[in-house]
């Protein structure tokens, strides 16, 4: 039976990323979890939303939770690329469109405050800038530039698990079926029915954290489905008209759907697509074998028909003839921030609930909860009890 000081169980963002910190650490490190969920046919096997080609990223947030972790990320994506030769920042720039002035001007404010090199765009400017988008003249606009644009999320991935193993943690390839706290330790029972023993684990399964069972505090995790819609774009266009498009975050009138819009980006069939998405508003999944079912092909015609229309508004001149959709998901919390915190006597960290932001700030988000584990310093930009499980009352 193999035994590791450190087990991180889940091989998502916020798990791979947490891995990387605990081998930067110490050694004695592993993970846990399936090479490539989306490969597996068996139903049972846990699949991940993290397997796309393109998220948004950004400082920019009304939250300051999330502006800071954010730019603590990607100020070390490029040194992330560097160490693993994985290319995961596509560097171009990010814009907000918002009919809210109070949020924009929170956002603003936030922004600058973590950093982040924000500033209101007259709409004239949008026009001469970037002539693509048709963006409402009664809208108030924001630009950061740089430190936004897009992240790779399987890229990521691959490259904190990359990194993680250059630091001389383990990989191992399976799924854990359970875990029990002993004496010493855990004890984990794999897919395989293998065992796996460490002094401490995490608990980092992403979506799959609302059914699987392996923690012992429930904490309400709530998991939405979300549409995306991907419009196939030339490689002549992509690489010239938009090469240099911000991502979009759109929040129109209210006759209007509200949207993120990511620059073309290439797929792994070779093409190019431009991605439109928006939060769903359906009941969230309710179980692990509708969780799959949706990952697999989860499909919402009028919906998809509703983004095509939206991205046709906000870019009159692209040709919306061709596209094709994707499934995603997001695990939420009722206050919109992670669960980081510390369970069984110390045991186990839990690090569930990215709330759609992982993809950008799982670097930092990972941090937080291999810190609490090697009972370090708190790296975070809130009290660490302002994360902790029971403040939801579950303690």
């Amino acid at each position: 039976m193999q035994h590791y000081k450190f087990l991180v169980i889940g091989r998502g963002i916020m798990g791979s990323a947490a891995a990387m910190h605990l081998a930067e650490a110490t050694g004695g490190v592993a993970m846990l979890g399936p090479t490539e969920a989306m490969a597996e046919d068996s139903v049972s096997v846990p699949k991940a939303s993290h397997y796309d080609v393109g998220r948004v990223t950004r400082i920019a947030d009304p939250d300051p939770f999330w502006s800071g972790v954010a730019k603590r990320s990607i100020a070390r994506y490029r040194m992330l690329e560097e160490a693993t030769g994985q290319k995961i920042f596509n560097e171009t720039g990010f814009m907000w469109a918002d009919r809210d002035e109070s949020r924009v001007t929170e956002t603003l404010e936030t922004t600058r405050n973590a950093g982040g090199k924000m500033s209101r765009l007259p709409h004239s400017e949008v026009v001469r800038r970037f002539p693509y988008f048709n963006i409402e003249r009664n809208v108030s606009i924001l630009y950061q530039d740089g430190d936004g644009g897009t992240i790779n999320p399987r890229a990521y991935v691959a490259a904190m698990t990359d990194r993680a193993i250059q630091l001389g943690a383990d990989l191992i390839d399976g799924y854990a079926r359970n875990i029990e706290t002993t004496s010493d330790g855990v004890q984990v029972k794999m897919s395989n029915g293998e065992k796996v023993t460490a002094g401490r684990a995490m608990i980092a399964t992403g979506a799959y954290a609302a059914f699987d069972g392996l923690s012992s505090v429930s904490v309400p995790l709530k998991t939405n489905k979300h549409t995306l819609v991907l419009v196939e774009v030339s490689e002549a266009t992509a690489k010239g008209e938009f090469a240099e498009m911000p991502s979009l975050m759109s929040q129109p009138h209210e006759d209007r759907i509200g949207t993120f819009t990511l620059p073309p980006l290439q797929y792994p069939d070779g093409k190019f697509y431009m991605k439109i998405g928006i939060e769903d508003s359906r009941p969230p999944v309710g179980n692990m074998d509708e969780l799959n079912a949706w990952f697999r092909s989860g499909d919402d015609p009028e919906l998809n028909s509703q983004l095509v229309q939206e991205l046709t508004t906000l870019m009159p001149s692209l040709d919306t003839s061709k596209w094709d959709w994707l499934a995603c998901v997001t695990t939420d919390t009722p206050d919109r921030r992670p669960v980081i915190g510390l369970i069984e006597d110390g045991k186990i960290c839990l690090q569930v609930g990215g709330n759609g932001y992982s993809a950008k700030s799982g670097d930092a988000l990972g941090e937080l909860g291999a810190s609490l584990l090697l009972e370090q310093k708190w790296p975070g930009p809130v009290p660490a009890i302002e994360l902790a499980p029971d403040r939801f009352g579950n303690g």
